[in-house]
This record gives C-alpha cells, sequence and structure tokens, in this order.
C-alpha cells in the first residue's frame, strides 16, 4: 500500500505510523525496512515508503544504506558521509529496534528524531488509508 500525501497548513511533512504494521523492540537482528513474512515495516520503512521508495526495494534490508541508488532524494539525510547510515538514521534504527525500551519513551524519541529533518509524525492504531501527508 502507497503512502498518500495531502495539503498541510503548515507545508510540513507528517510521516504516520500505524502501530499494527510497525516493526519495532524486536532487536536489530528482527528489524526490517520491510518484512516480507509479516509485511511489518520499522520506523525507516514507513519513512521511506513515504517517500516513494518502492516496496520491492525494501523488503528484507535492515537499513537504508542498503538500497543504495533507491534511496529517494529527499532520504538522503540518512546516508553518511562515507555511505553508511548517516547519525540520525543511526539512532532511529537503535531507538526503534531496543528491546527494553517502554513504548512511549520510543515513541518520544521517534518524533524528536524526526523533527530534526522537518516531520512531523503521528502513530495510528491500524485501519487508517494513508501513511505520510504534506
Amino acid at each position: 500500500m502507497a503512502a498518500k500525501k495531502k495539503a498541510k497548513k503548515s507545508g510540513r511533512k507528517v510521516l504516520v505510523i500505524d502501530r499494527s504494521l510497525w516493526l519495532r523492540g524486536e532487536g536489530s537482528q528482527h528489524s526490517r525496512l520491510l518484512r516480507k513474512r509479516d509485511d511489518k515495516m520499522c520506523c525507516l520503512g514507513f519513512y521511506l515508503e513515504s517517500c516513494g521508495t518502492e516496496r520491492k526495494a525494501m523488503v528484507e534490508k535492515s537499513a537504508p544504506w542498503q538500497l543504495g541508488v533507491n534511496l529517494a532524494p529527499e532520504a538522503r539525510w540518512l546516508r553518511g558521509t562515507t555511505g553508511d547510515n548517516s547519525r540520525d538514521a543511526s539512532n532511529l534504527i537503535d531507538t526503534n529496534d531496543d528491546t527494553e525500551m517502554p513504548a512511549d519513551l520510543r515513541e518520544e524519541r521517534i518524533v524528536h528524531l524526526f523533527a530534526k529533518q522537518g516531520i512531523s509524525v503521528e502513530f495510528d492504531d491500524g485501519g487508517s488509508p494513508k501513511r505520510c501527508s504534506e
């Protein structure tokens, strides 16, 4: 399901993370941008999909740097100077995958890290047809 966009008064991009499809807190060894067996995505999978990254490019990838040329131009902030993950991308991955972090703290940190890039995050409990809006 592709992310949908709509106009927002603030002009700031809004990323919607559907908790029913959100892969989090299972540790980095199990996390993926898009996990094939259950179609769940980490927070960066939701973001990358909202930027237009094709789902098939994200399947079973664990980090944005693995997308290579498939990384959308607006998502280049996820790539570090040496081609690996940027510091913010790594912090998002660590926060998303932490097995012991309380849910409210995880969401708070994800909101903060995306806000550094001018992206607002909203969490939804499923059933929302939209994933992202502008």
